[in-house]
């Protein structure tokens, strides 16, 4: 089994007027991390910028017009491809990555898609299955009858509570989310045996 965890950090909520400036991943086959990448990118020129995206990233705008850390986004997305070439067989319908992240179906899923056509990229569902395997709905179904004692359901309230050690320092650094949504999925995947009906 082939899964890419992603979590990017972007400029906004808007994946179509926003920006992606975090992308990380954790590329894992049969359960064995097999590569880990982490992009820092420049917004494309027409993306807007909102402060208040900036202040929960730990991010200014000065920082992404002038930190050499952040790439031009068309070199990041040649490099990614490169990467994921290494894995999946671009035009073999049947070969994907399992796209998994936390409240990734709502975010994560559409906001990288519209960054591929934001590069002139068509072919995102070249990569990946869809819909993405989004581990904060189950994790929420687990945990229905205990939400009244989570202030919220944030992946490092919900990891807390699941016994994953969270740095509050660290989180909306997207590698490290990443790192912290592979712990909840793996929780997951010890903890529910449905998958074995169908193996």
């Amino acid at each position: 089994m082939k899964n890419l965890f992603i979590d990017l950090e972007t400029t906004g909520l808007n994946p179509v007027e926003n920006g992606i400036i975090q992308l990380s991943g954790i590329i894992e086959i049969d359960d064995e991390i097999k590569d880990t990448f982490d992009f820092h990118i420049k917004p494309f020129p027409g993306d807007k910028i909102d402060e208040k995206a900036l202040e929960v990233n730990r991010r200014t705008k000065q920082e992404l017009e002038h930190d050499s850390k952040y790439q031009d986004p068309l070199g990041v997305h040649k490099t990614l491809m490169s990467l994921l070439s290494k894995y999946i067989e671009k035009f073999d319908k049947k070969d994907k990555f399992n796209f998994i992240g936390y409240n990734s179906q709502a975010f994560d899923f559409p906001f990288l898609r519209s960054w591929f056509y934001k590069c002139k990229d068509n072919f995102f569902g070249s990569w990946f299955w869809s819909p993405s395997i989004d581990v904060m709905p189950i994790w929420a179904f687990i945990l229905a009858k205990k939400r009244h004692v989570l202030d919220n359901f944030q992946l490092a309230t919900v990891a807390d509570y699941c016994g994953i050690k969270v740095d509050g320092s660290k989180i909306h650094d997207s590698l490290y989310d990443i790192q912290i949504t592979r712990e909840l999925y793996h929780k997951l995947r010890n903890n529910i045996i449905i998958e074995n009906i169908f193996t």
